[in-house]
Protein backbone atom coordinates (compact mmCIF):
# COMPACT_ATOMS: atom_id res chain seq x y z
CA UNK A 1 0.00 0.00 0.00
CA UNK A 2 1.17 3.54 -0.91
CA UNK A 3 1.70 5.96 1.58
CA UNK A 4 0.68 9.07 1.34
CA UNK A 5 2.71 11.53 0.23
CA UNK A 6 4.34 14.57 2.29
CA UNK A 7 4.98 18.17 0.80
CA UNK A 8 7.45 20.11 3.31
CA UNK A 9 6.94 23.58 2.18
CA UNK A 10 10.10 25.65 2.07
CA UNK A 11 10.48 28.23 4.79
CA UNK A 12 11.36 30.99 2.30
CA UNK A 13 7.86 29.81 0.64
CA UNK A 14 6.16 30.35 3.76
CA UNK A 15 7.74 33.97 4.47
CA UNK A 16 7.00 35.16 1.21
CA UNK A 17 3.76 33.93 1.26
CA UNK A 18 2.87 35.99 4.44
CA UNK A 19 4.28 39.08 3.31
CA UNK A 20 1.83 38.63 0.14
CA UNK A 21 -0.75 38.22 2.44
CA UNK A 22 0.71 41.21 4.76
CA UNK A 23 0.21 43.45 1.84
CA UNK A 24 -3.02 42.57 0.48
CA UNK A 25 -4.51 43.10 3.71
CA UNK A 26 -3.00 46.53 4.49
CA UNK A 27 -3.81 47.72 0.88
CA UNK A 28 -7.58 46.49 1.76
CA UNK A 29 -7.19 48.38 5.29
CA UNK A 30 -5.90 51.71 2.95
CA UNK A 31 -8.60 51.54 0.47
CA UNK A 32 -11.68 50.93 3.03
CA UNK A 33 -10.13 54.68 4.61
CA UNK A 34 -10.07 56.52 1.72
CA UNK A 35 -13.46 55.82 1.07
CA UNK A 36 -14.40 57.38 4.39
CA UNK A 37 -15.29 61.05 4.88
CA UNK A 38 -13.86 63.27 7.33
CA UNK A 39 -16.45 65.08 9.32
CA UNK A 40 -15.88 69.05 9.45
CA UNK A 41 -15.23 70.71 12.81
CA UNK A 42 -18.86 71.57 14.53
CA UNK A 43 -19.10 74.27 16.59
CA UNK A 44 -19.95 72.92 20.61
CA UNK A 45 -23.08 75.45 20.70
CA UNK A 46 -24.75 72.46 18.41
CA UNK A 47 -25.88 69.56 18.97
CA UNK A 48 -25.69 67.27 15.86
CA UNK A 49 -28.94 65.46 16.31
CA UNK A 50 -32.13 65.42 13.92
CA UNK A 51 -34.89 67.47 15.52
CA UNK A 52 -38.50 67.16 15.29
CA UNK A 53 -39.75 71.11 14.65
CA UNK A 54 -43.45 71.32 15.52
CA UNK A 55 -45.13 72.45 11.98
CA UNK A 56 -46.38 75.29 13.65
CA UNK A 57 -43.45 77.13 14.04
CA UNK A 58 -42.39 76.31 10.31
CA UNK A 59 -46.19 78.68 9.62
CA UNK A 60 -44.61 81.07 11.74
CA UNK A 61 -41.79 81.45 10.22
CA UNK A 62 -43.58 81.89 6.58
CA UNK A 63 -45.75 84.56 8.07
CA UNK A 64 -42.37 86.47 8.73
CA UNK A 65 -41.15 86.30 5.36
CA UNK A 66 -42.83 86.91 1.82
CA UNK A 67 -39.67 85.19 0.00
CA UNK A 68 -39.04 82.46 2.44
CA UNK A 69 -39.51 78.84 1.01
CA UNK A 70 -40.85 76.17 3.01
CA UNK A 71 -37.78 73.89 2.28
CA UNK A 72 -35.80 76.37 3.68
CA UNK A 73 -37.54 77.18 6.51
CA UNK A 74 -37.58 74.13 7.88
CA UNK A 75 -33.68 73.93 7.20
CA UNK A 76 -33.02 76.93 9.35
CA UNK A 77 -35.80 75.55 12.28
CA UNK A 78 -33.77 72.55 12.66
CA UNK A 79 -30.72 74.00 13.38
CA UNK A 80 -32.35 76.72 15.29
CA UNK A 81 -33.66 73.42 17.45
CA UNK A 82 -30.70 71.99 17.89
CA UNK A 83 -29.36 74.82 20.46
CA UNK A 84 -30.36 75.25 23.49
CA UNK A 85 -32.87 78.45 23.10
CA UNK A 86 -34.14 78.11 19.52
CA UNK A 87 -37.16 80.06 20.61
CA UNK A 88 -34.27 83.11 21.42
CA UNK A 89 -32.51 81.97 18.28
CA UNK A 90 -36.03 82.05 15.96
CA UNK A 91 -37.13 84.95 17.36
CA UNK A 92 -33.94 87.17 17.10
CA UNK A 93 -33.68 86.13 13.04
CA UNK A 94 -37.25 87.14 12.60
CA UNK A 95 -36.22 90.41 13.83
CA UNK A 96 -32.58 90.54 12.38
CA UNK A 97 -33.44 89.44 8.31
CA UNK A 98 -37.21 88.08 8.35
CA UNK A 99 -35.35 85.09 7.52
CA UNK A 100 -33.46 86.39 4.18
CA UNK A 101 -30.11 84.13 4.10
CA UNK A 102 -29.17 86.39 1.15
CA UNK A 103 -29.66 90.28 3.24
CA UNK A 104 -26.43 92.61 3.34
CA UNK A 105 -27.17 95.93 5.40
CA UNK A 106 -26.08 98.95 4.64
CA UNK A 107 -23.40 98.74 7.39
CA UNK A 108 -22.23 95.13 5.89
CA UNK A 109 -24.16 93.14 8.38
CA UNK A 110 -24.50 89.28 6.37
CA UNK A 111 -27.03 87.13 6.02
CA UNK A 112 -29.80 85.21 8.71
CA UNK A 113 -28.23 86.83 12.01
CA UNK A 114 -27.29 90.01 10.25
CA UNK A 115 -23.35 89.20 11.38
CA UNK A 116 -20.92 91.64 11.24
CA UNK A 117 -17.35 90.36 9.72
CA UNK A 118 -15.94 93.72 10.86
CA UNK A 119 -16.06 92.77 14.30
CA UNK A 120 -16.92 88.99 14.36
CA UNK A 121 -14.78 87.43 11.24
CA UNK A 122 -11.81 87.10 13.32
CA UNK A 123 -13.54 85.26 16.16
CA UNK A 124 -15.53 83.34 13.72
CA UNK A 125 -12.40 82.05 11.82
CA UNK A 126 -10.59 80.61 15.01
CA UNK A 127 -13.79 79.09 16.44
CA UNK A 128 -13.92 77.06 13.08
CA UNK A 129 -17.42 78.63 12.48
CA UNK A 130 -15.98 80.17 8.90
CA UNK A 131 -12.79 79.83 6.95
CA UNK A 132 -14.21 82.60 4.82
CA UNK A 133 -16.70 85.95 5.46
CA UNK A 134 -18.81 84.89 2.12
CA UNK A 135 -19.79 81.23 4.72
CA UNK A 136 -21.97 83.68 6.69
CA UNK A 137 -24.44 82.92 3.98
CA UNK A 138 -24.94 79.34 4.14
CA UNK A 139 -28.17 79.43 6.37
CA UNK A 140 -27.03 77.02 8.00
CA UNK A 141 -23.45 78.17 9.27
CA UNK A 142 -24.93 81.62 9.72
CA UNK A 143 -27.33 79.99 12.36
CA UNK A 144 -24.42 78.70 14.18
CA UNK A 145 -22.54 81.68 14.07
CA UNK A 146 -25.46 83.62 15.16
CA UNK A 147 -26.11 81.32 18.41
CA UNK A 148 -22.23 82.21 19.04
CA UNK A 149 -22.46 85.92 18.83
CA UNK A 150 -25.70 85.26 20.98
CA UNK A 151 -24.11 83.32 23.77
CA UNK A 152 -21.12 85.50 23.79
CA UNK A 153 -23.41 88.80 24.40
CA UNK A 154 -24.86 86.82 26.94
CA UNK A 155 -22.47 85.59 28.48
CA UNK A 156 -21.18 89.57 28.67
CA UNK A 157 -24.28 90.45 30.54
CA UNK A 158 -24.33 88.24 32.96
CA UNK A 159 -27.22 86.26 31.65
CA UNK A 160 -29.26 89.11 30.93
CA UNK A 161 -31.58 88.77 27.89
CA UNK A 162 -32.68 92.13 27.60
CA UNK A 163 -29.31 93.46 27.78
CA UNK A 164 -27.54 90.66 25.60
CA UNK A 165 -30.01 91.45 22.88
CA UNK A 166 -29.00 94.90 23.22
CA UNK A 167 -25.42 93.90 23.17
CA UNK A 168 -26.28 92.02 20.04
CA UNK A 169 -27.60 95.05 18.19
CA UNK A 170 -24.27 96.94 19.47
CA UNK A 171 -26.82 99.80 21.29
CA UNK A 172 -29.64 100.82 23.12
CA UNK A 173 -32.02 100.25 20.73
CA UNK A 174 -35.26 99.57 22.94
CA UNK A 175 -37.25 99.07 20.19
CA UNK A 176 -35.10 96.19 18.74
CA UNK A 177 -35.16 94.43 21.91
CA UNK A 178 -38.88 94.66 22.19
CA UNK A 179 -39.40 93.40 18.44
CA UNK A 180 -37.24 90.56 19.63
CA UNK A 181 -39.37 89.92 22.89
CA UNK A 182 -42.65 90.07 21.23
CA UNK A 183 -41.60 87.53 18.74
CA UNK A 184 -40.43 85.27 21.77
CA UNK A 185 -43.92 85.94 23.51
CA UNK A 186 -45.42 84.69 20.47
CA UNK A 187 -43.43 81.78 19.89
CA UNK A 188 -43.76 80.39 23.56
CA UNK A 189 -48.13 80.87 23.73
CA UNK A 190 -47.91 79.29 20.30
CA UNK A 191 -45.99 76.40 21.64
CA UNK A 192 -48.07 75.94 24.39
CA UNK A 193 -44.83 76.63 27.17
CA UNK A 194 -45.93 78.42 30.16
CA UNK A 195 -42.68 80.13 30.48
CA UNK A 196 -39.21 80.64 28.70
CA UNK A 197 -36.16 79.07 30.38
CA UNK A 198 -33.98 81.44 31.89
CA UNK A 199 -31.02 81.69 29.56
CA UNK A 200 -27.45 80.33 30.65
CA UNK A 201 -24.40 80.57 28.47
CA UNK A 202 -23.05 77.19 29.74
CA UNK A 203 -22.16 75.96 25.95
CA UNK A 204 -20.16 78.88 24.74
CA UNK A 205 -17.05 78.17 22.06
CA UNK A 206 -14.36 79.06 24.23
CA UNK A 207 -12.66 81.29 22.38
CA UNK A 208 -9.41 80.46 21.06
CA UNK A 209 -6.34 82.53 21.14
Amino acid sequence: MRKPRTTILSPWFIIITGIVIGMIVIGFIVFIQSLQVTPSAVPSTVVQTEVTVPSKVIDWMMKKSTRLPRSMAQEIAQECFKTEYPIILLALIARESSFNPFVRSKAGAIGLGQIHPKFWADKLKRNGLIREVRDLYDPVINVRCTYFVFLTCLKEANNDLPKALRKYVGGKNTAYVKDILLNIGELVVLLGQTSLPKPQPKSIVEEKK
